[in-house]
């Protein structure tokens, strides 16, 4: 299981800002596996894939514009 711990729930950001994405995983998960984030700018419809990264508990991003 994998907790998200940044950005919080319906908490803002602002295009073109950089953010850490923070997450935490339990004992039981494999830290080798890669991890897929992905984004929703309307309350989860859709979604679009931000990035497939390490799964070290963070990911620099650049925050998208929205269509």
């Amino acid at each position: 299981m994998i907790k998200i711990k940044s950005p919080k729930g319906k908490e803002k950001l602002k295009i073109g800002q950089n953010h850490t994405i923070k997450w935490k995983v339990n004992k039981k998960t494999d830290k080798t596996e890669k991890i897929k984030i992905y984004f929703s700018s309307n309350d989860g419809i859709d979604w679009g894939l931000i990035a497939i990264t390490e799964n070290d508990g963070e990911y620099n991003w650049e925050v998208s514009a929205i269509n």
